[in-house]
């Protein structure tokens, strides 16, 4: 079975501590492990847990998945866009799930969601010293051991270190709306998560953002004028939209997610709706910087890749690049 990711909730969170049990390896006080180690669920300590969780500034909590099962948590934590940099961790829920290769897969896809979708450019680390298979897989997956402090072992992985370690062509699902490499497939095959105008969490957006794309949206041609800010912020496409091609409002008429899935597809809208979208991509690399048109290009100008994986993958023909929405 696949590891998935998706947004912890607080009813998977009361899942996974159901079945939790301490493990003494990520303690350094072993007199407050003792104190601890018989644990036993409480309902309002995980709810209040959760609450914590949710308020936290610049942190995202991911519900590790195994066949529709919680068996841990990955969070990223303190993400700062100013330093493009934040922090890893992740505990599993009992030794039935550990030394298998669980978590090493989970961590690597929380990876990519820091460096692809958040656009972090460094991911910090830290375990406790004695925890010899913790400090095992984060140098696994290429974090570079910075010294101990306080007790705990300091790591280090910045984008470049990841070549060779964490795989980009590993397919991976977004299983009953999960978020997995953070990919969003739309019902036209965009990619939402990497558009500059996407604000539903955890993707939202700063007004000086949302600002900026309005004026990158006039030079390249997608509007005549710098729309307000209200406007240029999406939360995704509804069955309502009134774009020109109405591919959400289609895919909802037939009960489809995405037109990968429609017994027509290619059709002649979407045929079209490619042409015309590859049609501004000349303008793109004009106007855009590097990483503007990067973004913009995996956002929209990768339509069909996806689409066409989505269909190859429904028909039973596996491709690397696989994902769902």
């Amino acid at each position: 079975m696949e590891i998935t990711l998706q947004p912890m909730t607080r009813e998977l969170m009361h899942e996974l501590y159901r079945g939790f049990v301490l493990d003494p390896a990520i303690f350094m006080d072993m007199d407050l492990y003792e104190k601890n180690k018989n644990y036993r669920y409480d309902a309002g300590k995980v709810d209040a847990l959760f609450n914590i969780r949710s308020e936290e500034p610049g942190s995202i909590a991911f519900a590790v998945m195994l066949g529709g099962q919680v068996i841990g948590e990955v969070g990223l934590r303190h993400a700062n866009a100013e330093t493009a940099e934040c922090e890893l961790s992740i505990h599993l829920q009992n030794d039935s799930v550990k030394n298998k290769g669980y978590g090493t897969a989970a961590e690597q896809l929380a990876i990519r969601y820091a460096f692809d979708v958040l656009r972090m450019e460094h991911i910090f680390a830290e375990c406790v010293i004695k925890n010899g298979r913790s400090r095992h897989v984060l140098e696994k997956l290429g974090f570079r051991y910075l010294g101990d402090s306080e007790g705990f072992a300091q790591y280090r992985l910045d984008r470049n270190d990841t070549a060779g370690r964490v795989r980009s062509d590993t397919p991976i699902r977004s299983d009953e709306g999960g978020i997995t490499s953070g990919r969003i497939i739309a019902a036209c095959g965009n990619d939402c998560s990497a558009c500059p105008r996407y604000t539903a969490h955890p993707f939202e957006k700063t007004e000086e953002e949302l600002r900026h794309t309005a004026v990158l949206w006039m030079r390249i041609g997608y509007r005549d004028h710098v729309v307000p800010v209200e406007e240029i912020a999406c939360t995704g496409c509804g069955p309502e939209n009134t774009s020109r091609y109405r591919v959400a409002a289609c895919c909802a008429g037939r009960g489809i997610r995405t037109c990968a899935e429609c017994a027509e597809y290619p059709c002649g809208i979407m045929r079209e709706c490619f042409a015309v979208t590859a049609s501004f991509e000349p303008k793109c690399r004009e106007v855009c910087a590097d990483r503007e048109y990067d973004r913009i290009r995996k956002a929209f100008f990768e339509k069909e890749k996806n689409l066409n994986a989505l269909s190859d993958e429904l028909k039973g023909r596996k491709t690397p690049d696989a994902v769902q929405a």
